[in-house]
């Protein structure tokens, strides 16, 4: 017997599931500014951190991201890549285009670290 509504009815995703959902899609948008996204594992040394990050290759810009990171740490380098890129052009959805939004703002950035407050 067949109780209606079943097949509609989807469970929630796990919270890491939809953090590494918004991470590709964030990836996405940042190949729709014409950059490269590019994972690699970032050598560790003692004594320091890594961190991915914008670098250019010739003329192409290129994002670079730690492998080895943990999600919510690629989710904001991705964020301050595009940060500095322009999207008013690049059709965003809403929760990407929010979320970048918030991290535009300096109270958004959490650590405080970035040290520029130029927001043009």
């Amino acid at each position: 017997m067949n109780h209606g509504r079943s097949s509609n009815h989807r469970p929630k995703q796990p919270a890491a599931e939809e953090r590494t959902i918004l991470l590709q899609r964030l990836k996405e948008v940042v190949v729709e500014t014409g950059a490269q996204v590019r994972e690699e594992r970032l050598h560790r040394g003692v004594g320091y951190s890594v961190r991915g990050g914008r670098c250019r290759v010739g003329e192409s810009d290129v994002l670079i991201l730690d492998r080895d990171s943990s999600v919510e740490e690629r989710i904001e380098a991705v964020v301050d890549f595009l940060l500095g890129v322009d999207l008013e052009m690049l059709y965003l959805e809403p929760d990407v285009r929010s979320l970048i939004d918030r991290m535009r703002r300096p109270e958004g950035l959490g650590n405080g670290a970035g040290g520029s407050s130029d927001n043009g």
